[in-house]
């Protein structure tokens, strides 16, 4: 797992072991434009992490992502493991006047060399990407 605020580059969560089944809740907090915390929970664990970030580059206040994704180790893609199915659920970004959820919002799967390896589908609270590929 990692965090990042944009556009700064990701940073892993060091000393947060997940395993296959395990059920995460993540919750993220603007205090202010340049600053908040991310918190993750391993609910099946117990075990408990949070960042705080301060004097950032200010958010633009009007994107959130739901993101499963492969990454590059030496400039090129790690082999994408066939990770089942990952659902996202009571999903919502809130300001002081309104609370959307993910419905209506641009979809991308994962694609490498012109195969496709996910499919995702959204509803009013949740994100569902399934592993489709090879």
């Amino acid at each position: 797992a990692w965090y990042k605020w944009y556009p700064a580059s990701e940073q892993d969560w060091t000393g947060f072991p997940i395993k296959a089944g395990d059920v995460i809740t993540a919750t993220v907090v603007a205090t202010s434009a340049t600053s908040g915390t991310a918190t993750l929970i391993n609910e099946s664990s117990g075990q408990q992490m949070s960042h705080t970030f301060s004097g950032q580059p200010a958010l633009c206040q009007y994107s959130a992502e739901w993101v499963v994704e492969d990454f590059t180790s030496g400039g090129h893609y790690v082999p994408l493991a066939n990770f089942g199915t990952v659902t996202f659920t009571n999903l919502g970004a809130k300001t002081a006047d309104t609370t959307v959820g993910p419905e209506g919002a641009r979809v991308i799967d994962i694609r490498q060399n012109g195969t496709v390896y996910t499919f995702a589908s959204v509803t009013s609270d949740s994100v569902t990407i399934k592993y489709v590929g090879p």
